[in-house]
């Protein structure tokens, strides 16, 4: 079945002292774009990554966050006192000439850069190969959300898609009483112009006019094209793979015919029709930019 293109997944990865995170959160885009939030040591890996997850991801925007961080102890974090001394007696200075008030505060002092410094993060290929790891575990819980809402979404289209096709059918019914109306109020109109008169046209040029506007009027191509198309749009809700852009196309054409339908109604009835159907096609071309 179908998949949506929102999703999210995370996993973790141990290497020695060192956990590996990985974050996954996919959102709507027309075509496919990855933006990696890699540890600089890892940035220039980011292609590799992008070819491993294409197998993942065919639409749709995908952000991938890796953290490295560090399980050992609080120990190993140093504080530099000559760095933070130097740095509070240049604030002192600037303080002094600058003529301003207050006082600086230790967390002014160690959040510069320098003051405190915590365990070196390595990034070697053993760190790589987990956090490539701890990706792919991201990457497969956010296409199995996709999958589960690619469910809901697929139940919501189809039933979009039952009620177009149930205002095709009203359309259809609705065809023939639009001549007949016609020819009545043509007649009605001709018999108010003569006031009882004999008609100063032939019976053959009023079939001939009826008939020129029943050809006018015709919507069985309109119709017949609507459930074609609807047809194909049930095969890709129901099939695999990626098939959003389809699905979007197979909607456009839909709102073509509709709109072709709506410009050949010159009846109220069918008129109300062909809005309701233009609505439901709107909610379906809707629908279908979640889908992969």
């Amino acid at each position: 079945m179908i998949r949506s293109m929102t999703g999210f997944g995370e996993a973790v990865a141990q290497v020695g002292q060192q956990s590996v995170r990985a974050r996954v959160r996919t959102l709507n885009n027309r075509g496919l774009r990855m933006n990696f939030h890699f540890p600089e040591e890892f940035s220039w890996r980011a292609p590799e990554m992008k070819k491993m997850l294409k197998k993942y991801f065919r639409r749709g925007t995908v952000d991938i966050w890796l953290h490295i961080v560090s399980d050992s102890a609080g120990g190993d974090v140093t504080i530099d006192e000559e760095v933070a001394k130097a740095y509070a007696e240049k604030l002192e200075e600037l303080q002094s000439k600058l003529r301003l008030s207050g006082t600086i505060d230790m967390n002014t002092v160690v959040n510069l850069p320098g003051v405190v410094r915590g365990v070196e993060l390595s990034a070697t290929d053993e760190v790589w190969e987990a956090g490539a790891a701890a990706v792919i575990e991201a990457s497969e819980m956010a296409v199995s959300m996709r999958e589960t809402e690619g469910a809901t979404l697929a139940e919501e289209l189809l039933g979009i898609c039952s009620r177009a096709e149930k205002l095709v059918d009203e359309a259809e019914g609705r065809a023939p009483a639009v001549v007949d109306g016609y020819r009545e109020k043509l007649l009605a109109r001709l018999g108010s112009m003569t006031e009882g008169e004999e008609l100063p046209f032939s019976e053959q040029d009023i079939v001939r006019e009826i008939a020129m506007f029943a050809d006018r009027a015709d919507i069985t191509e309109e119709l017949c094209r609507l459930r074609s198309h609807s047809s194909a749009f049930r095969q890709a809700v129901e099939s695999d793979g990626p098939v959003g852009r389809r699905l979007e196309f197979i909607g456009q054409e839909m709102l073509r015919e509709a709109n072709t339908l709506s410009a050949k109604s010159n009846d109220s009835v069918l008129s109300g029709i062909s809005v309701d159907l233009r609505a439901e096609i709107e909610r379906i071309k809707e629908q279908a930019g979640n889908v992969e």
